[in-house]
C-alpha cells in the first residue's frame, strides 16, 4: 500500500492568540502524539496543501508526516485521530495525528461507501442508511 506524504512544520509557539494568527494566515494548528513519543509535538499545516491532500486520500489510511524545523527533518507514520470543525463556518480548526508503529493495534473509524441500488430501491422503495461509518481495530 502506498503511503501519502504530508509536509508539516514544527510549531514553536502555542496559545489561543497565536493559533488565531496562524488560521488567518492560512495555516492550521495540529498536534502529533503517540505512546512511543516522549512528548506531543505541536505542528502547523498549510491549509491549501492539506485540502489537496485530503481530497486525494482517505482519513483511515496511514500517512507519512514529514516534519521540518530548523534543526532536523523527521518522518512519522500517522493516522488522523481527530479533527475539530467550526460548526458555523464549516472550517477545519485543528487536527490530531496519532503516531503508529508496525505491529501496533490501532482502532480507527472508517467511512462506509454504498455502491449501486438494492432490489427494493429499484422498484420504488426507500433505503435508510443508519450506519455511515465503522470502528475497526
Amino acid at each position: 500500500m502506498e503511503k501519502r506524504k504530508l509536509k508539516v512544520k514544527l510549531r514553536d509557539r502555542t496559545g489561543k492568540e497565536y493559533v488565531k494568527k496562524l488560521r488567518k494566515n492560512g495555516v492550521l494548528p495540529a498536534v502529533l502524539y503517540g505512546p512511543h513519543l516522549k512528548k506531543s509535538l505541536p505542528l502547523e499545516v498549510d491549509i491549501k496543501e492539506l485540502r489537496s491532500f485530503l481530497s486525494q486520500s482517505d482519513k483511515a489510511k496511514i500517512i507519512t508526516l514529514e516534519i521540518t524545523d530548523q534543526k532536523t527533518d523527521k518522518q512519522h507514520n500517522v493516522i488522523i485521530k481527530d479533527s475539530q470543525w467550526d460548526l458555523i463556518k464549516g472550517d477545519l480548526q485543528h487536527l490530531d495525528f496519532y503516531a503508529v508503529t508496525r505491529g501496533e493495534t490501532v482502532t480507527t473509524t472508517v467511512p462506509i461507501s454504498f455502491v449501486g441500488k438494492s432490489q427494493g430501491e429499484k422498484i420504488g422503495g426507500i433505503v435508510e442508511h443508519l450506519v455511515r461509518e465503522l470502528d475497526l481495530e
